[in-house]
């Protein structure tokens, strides 16, 4: 029996933050996709699952959600409309396609946004990145999604970026010899199969003996 997939078990086939970010819809090919991401909370536990913020912090921010849910609201709208966003530009350039002015413009301003809150610090670790206004728990995980997306288009990673045909889900093809089609073979690649062979061995036998009929 399948194990049924929610926000804490969504599998991370991405590749890469921004990539399994814009996976958190069951599938991108029908009308009414699943959302795993349906309000803020469950927003925050995939953070806390992607270890973006300790589970000290979830506790704490999740807490302060009930005290400030004007904010909240604004947040969880903005994070969607920029996981669409997302969707849009790396989708397009999965298909080698141009990427449209008014995308770029969005991205473009939340990558100015995200990137003013960075800086470098030095300690015995080494040089390390640091984030400007920790205070401000509602916004710091989205920054780093945000810079995730700018990372990967700096990337030579980019020319591994793939969409499945079957659920729409983006990933990063680094099988050895980059013929990887679907985000899972258990899943999109064993329901195509599954068509297949149907269509093949059933449908068509079937579409055969109507048309004797006929006759």
């Amino acid at each position: 029996m399948r194990k049924k997939v929610n926000i804490q078990n969504l599998p991370r086939i991405g590749g890469f933050l921004c990539l399994d970010f814009i996976n958190t819809v069951q599938t991108r090919k029908k009308e009414m996709p699943t959302e795993y991401l349906r309000d803020y909370s469950e927003y925050l536990i995939w953070c806390y699952e992607m270890e973006l913020l300790t589970y000290n912090e979830l506790r704490e921010t999740k807490l302060n959600e009930y005290c400030y849910a004007g904010t909240v609201k604004c947040c969880y709208k903005r994070i969607i409309d920029a996981r669409e966003m997302l969707y849009r530009l790396f989708s397009l350039l999965a298909k080698g396609k141009p990427v449209a002015e008014r995308v770029m413009q969005q991205f473009n301003a939340w990558v100015k946004e995200a990137l003013t809150q960075t800086y470098f610090v030095s300690d015995k670790a080494g040089i390390r990145l640091a984030w400007n206004n920790p205070e401000a728990e509602f916004e710091r995980q989205f920054w780093m999604i945000i810079k995730s997306a700018y990372d990967l288009l700096q990337s030579d990673k980019l020319k591994l970026l793939k969409e499945c045909p079957g659920c729409g889900w983006l990933f990063l093809d680094t099988s050895a010899k980059g013929h990887r089609k679907w985000c899972c073979t258990e899943t999109c690649g064993s329901i195509s199969k599954a068509k297949k062979y149907y269509h093949t061995r059933i449908a068509a036998p079937k579409k055969r003996a109507t048309k004797k009929a006929v006759c």
